[in-house]
């Protein structure tokens, strides 16, 4: 099998405030919430569909939900949006829709299955409700996520991704109607959605250039939304997600060390790379993997104080990422 080499890296969610969900693939979301911030937001889910406007272009969803303010809203929150091309070539058919109509068409996705489990929202078919809310940070970036082969140089894997940067949250209130038909009509109950400032607001990847931030609050006050059917993906189109990995391992860190404990895998070569949040690299070190158990250890003793992203690379191919802080 041919080895695929990872080109630009998996990047950690840092939202906006006040509320920290983790995800089944252990990424950690800050969810922005508006208001009544005593009620909980439901565990993480994703959904892929197929884009209407672009039929050959899927896009993995990650959104929570919550009933909010002793029942009075149905509150939505999209955390990201990955665009994968089906043809195989670089999302070129995904490039065609831009990145508010995606964003739309994904509150329209999620809203369409909304009636369903787990959420079992209101309304039903005929009937029309207001007491919908999607919020979100009022600053986004895009960044992608590629893999090439390292025999032929081709590229196999191209994910678009957008997710929120560090910013105000904005709230947009909606009506949803359902037909008899199944399907669903949006449309925004707000005349304008305060959107804060982006300017000077970026979020650097790890090994990557700066990423500039842009305002999408105005892109809610725009739905206005058929969404008549959901036509839904699979899955595993997206599963080189890499903190989706089946690698059996475990990270601990405490004050001086990070330790990683590897099982069971038929890789070859272990690197764990460490960068500070602004994208400068502080270690990088490979090794052989031996039968069995393998444990690394990484002295972060010397680190100076701040936040930190490690990656753990296994073959050349991302397998975990996370963060740590160091407080001295």
């Amino acid at each position: 099998m041919k080895a695929n080499k990872l080109i630009a890296l998996f990047l950690l969610a840092i939202a906006s405030v006040f509320v920290n969900i983790n995800s089944a693939t252990a990424q950690t979301y800050t969810i922005c919430t508006p208001d009544c911030d005593s009620l909980e937001w439901q565990p993480i889910e994703t959904l892929v569909v197929q884009l209407k406007d672009c039929p050959t272009c899927f896009i993995r969803i990650t959104y929570t939900w919550r009933d909010a303010c002793n029942g009075a809203y149905q509150d939505l929150q999209i955390l990201k949006i990955e665009k994968w091309n089906s043809s195989g070539t670089p999302a070129l058919n995904c490039d065609a829709c831009g990145d508010e109509q995606i964003y739309l068409e994904a509150v329209a996705a999620v809203i369409h299955q909304s009636d369903q489990p787990p959420m079992n929202w209101t309304p039903s078919e005929g009937n029309c409700d207001i007491t919908y809310r999607v919020s979100s940070a009022s600053c986004w970036a895009t960044w992608e996520y590629l893999e090439y082969d390292d025999v032929t140089g081709q590229l196999t894997l191209k994910i678009v991704t957008n997710e929120p940067c560090e910013s105000d949250c904005c709230l947009a209130p909606m009506t949803v109607c359902r037909d008899s038909l199944g399907g669903v009509t949006i449309t925004s109950n707000s005349g304008t959605i305060t959107q804060s400032s982006c300017l000077g607001k970026s979020f650097t990847p790890p090994f990557q250039s700066p990423v500039n931030c842009t305002g999408i609050c105005g892109w809610l006050e725009n739905i206005d939304e058929y969404y008549g059917k959901v036509t839904i993906g699979s899955p595993e189109m997206f599963e080189r997600d890499p903190n989706s990995s089946s690698v059996k391992l475990n990270v601990s860190i405490n004050e001086s060390m990070l330790r990683v404990i590897l099982e069971e895998t038929s890789a070859s070569n272990f690197a764990i790379v460490i960068s500070s949040v602004n994208g400068s690299s502080v270690y990088n070190n490979t090794s052989k993997i031996i039968t069995g158990t393998n444990t690394f250890d990484v002295d972060i003793n010397n680190f100076n104080s701040g936040v930190y992203v490690y990656s753990i690379v296994l073959d050349g191919t991302i397998v975990k990422t996370g963060k740590f802080n160091i407080s001295k």
